[in-house]
């Protein structure tokens, strides 16, 4: 478990902590100090928004990635991963 950084006489706001994450998810994480759990709630909504930016740049492989990306077997894997999550959220 991470250590939270020692307070320097700063009082931390809960509710802006909760602000910034609803504007980007890691930044009420940031805000209290915790930079390796802002790091990991963050990384997965930059890397969607790079993915989606080179397909909006490269239209061709849109189709090729669109095409892949419905095929039954991928299909069938995202519904085995989310089966998998949904059991361990429980």
């Amino acid at each position: 478990m991470q250590q939270r950084p020692r307070d320097e006489g700063r009082h931390r706001s809960p509710f802006a902590a909760a602000f910034l994450s609803l504007l980007l998810p890691g930044l009420g994480q940031a805000y209290v100090g915790y930079y390796g759990r802002a790091l990991a709630f963050a990384t997965p909504l930059v890397l969607i928004i790079a993915l989606g930016g080179g397909l909006v740049i490269n239209a061709q492989t849109r189709l090729g990635l669109l095409a892949a990306l419905s095929s039954p077997s991928t299909l069938l894997a995202i519904l085995i991963l989310n089966a998998i999550l949904l059991a361990y959220r429980i």
